[in-house]
């Protein structure tokens, strides 16, 4: 075993090797997936709304994994700012979810986690409805997805579906990330063969832990606000988010100007509170406050709104960008026109992994947070955006509004499939799912005091 996949068995991905591979290469599941029950891959029910415009766009969904707002280099990478520059950033964009799988299924379907079920667990997406790309295809569009880290593949998370290609074709034991040039390489060389309007989704895992300095891309520890170890860490992780900045303007060349483009991400990543180099239970802004860029019809080259945004907002903002019908099952709310903004985002970690199942309601100001048998925790993030100091009461309107969430899951139970059996897996499959959260609590990296201060009842991972 190489010392790249035993970093991964310790919890965490990074970049290597070049070496690349083509799909005529590598006939059935990707080098290194183990082999279990398949699981069943339902086709979306369409009853879509509206009709396709006859200068419709085509669609290109970049997703930077593990990449947090504030972290994402806005105002220093030359890449990102060359995207911003034609299109509206969004400051206030959160996830649901802080997990790949789960979180990816709410980005192309523009439907809520609990929908979803247990991904991870099953393979699979209990979603009665259509993603994306089966919209995509059903109004004739070419559409292919190329995949960067073990966690997407179809295989683990079904997500293939309506996908003319799903390149998730690589040696997953040598390595546990697909090097982004390569990922660059086979999406530019597809969007460019395209001679009618295509759906592209480009996947990078650099930004996972565990963090590298990129050749060329390097950065230099702040003196603070953390501990010496944890600022190198952030520099490494910056320098991974540098790096994938950098195929920025080839993707965006390929792409052609009259393609929507949307730059965005999972969920972030943590070095705060006592809970470094993980996402997987915490709901703290570093894990849900993710970038969002918006390049096409609507918006306005160059701006940026503060607007409350959710994940599951992007798809049905994205097929009104690209002129294509809804689908009228999608929970998430076009950005675009004179519609209200959202007054909250909810959020939750796995329920599914046997830990504390924790909530957490953000508006624009504010954040609850909630825990099994656990006293609420609310924060003002407008004027505490470090999550810092509890308030002492709950800020009006959010026990009604988790309230209404929860009913409202309850009553899209119509949206869904049964529940899907949990997959046969493999020992070893088990342990690398294991290292990456998904199944249990995974090994906590070493721990370092930081100038965040612990708080009673935090939602962090328990000891």
């Amino acid at each position: 075993m190489n010392m790249r996949w035993s970093w991964l068995l310790l919890g965490g991905c990074s970049t290597g090797n070049t070496d690349s591979y083509s799909p005529e290469e590598l006939p059935g599941p990707p080098l290194g997936v183990p082999h279990h029950q398949p699981a069943p891959q339902i086709p979306g029910e369409m009853n879509l709304i509206g009709e396709k415009s006859p200068d419709s766009k085509s669609i290109l969904i970049i997703s930077w994994d593990t990449v947090r707002q504030d972290m994402a280099g806005l105002n220093e990478n030359p890449g990102i700012r060359e995207l911003q520059s034609q299109g509206t950033s969004f400051t206030q964009a959160m996830t649901h979810f802080p997990e790949t799988g789960i979180s990816h299924w709410s980005l192309m379907t523009g439907v809520e986690p609990e929908i979803h079920g247990n991904v991870p667990g099953s393979g699979g997406s209990r979603y009665k409805g259509p993603t994306l790309s089966e919209i995509a295809k059903e109004m004739g569009y070419s559409t292919a997805a190329f995949i960067g880290g073990i966690t997407l593949t179809d295989q683990a998370t079904g997500l293939g579906r309506g996908f003319d290609r799903y390149d998730d074709q690589w040696d997953w034991m040598k390595k546990d990330v697909r090097p982004g040039a390569e990922l660059v390489s086979r999406a530019s060389t597809w969007m460019e063969s395209q001679n009618q309007p295509f759906f592209a989704f480009v996947h990078f895992f650099e930004a996972h832990h565990p963090y590298e300095m990129q050749p060329g891309h390097e950065k230099a520890p702040s003196s603070g606000p953390r501990p010496a170890d944890v600022e190198q860490q952030v520099a490494q992780y910056k320098s991974e988010i540098a790096y994938l900045d950098s195929m920025l303007p080839r993707l965006m060349e390929a792409a052609g100007e009259e393609t929507v483009i949307v730059l965005t991400s999972d969920h972030g990543e943590s070095f705060e509170h006592d809970y470094l180099y993980n996402h997987r239970e915490s709901l703290w802004d570093s894990t849900m406050n993710i970038p969002l860029i918006l390049r096409g019809p609507g918006m306005s080259p160059g701006s940026v709104s503060n607007r409350l945004v959710a994940l599951t907002d992007v798809l049905p903002t994205v097929l009104e960008m690209a002129g294509l019908p809804l689908d009228s099952k999608i929970q998430g709310q076009s950005i675009l026109g004179d519609a209200p903004p959202r007054e909250f985002v909810v959020a939750l970690t796995d329920p599914w992994s046997g830990g504390v199942k924790r909530t957490a309601l953000r508006s624009l100001t504010h954040k609850v947070i909630w825990g099994q048998e656990e006293t609420p925790i609310a924060f003002n993030v407008q004027i505490d955006p470090q999550e810092i100091n509890p308030l002492e009461a709950l800020p009006q309107g959010f026990e009604e509004a988790l309230k209404e969430h929860t009913q409202g899951v309850l009553n899209a139970a119509g949206l869904q499939h049964e529940e899907l059996p949990t997959r046969f897996l493999a020992e070893d499959e088990v342990k690398r799912l294991q290292s990456l959260g998904y199944l249990g609590a995974p090994p906590r990296p070493p721990q370092s005091s930081t100038p965040f201060p612990s708080i009673k009842r935090r939602p962090t991972s328990p000891p």
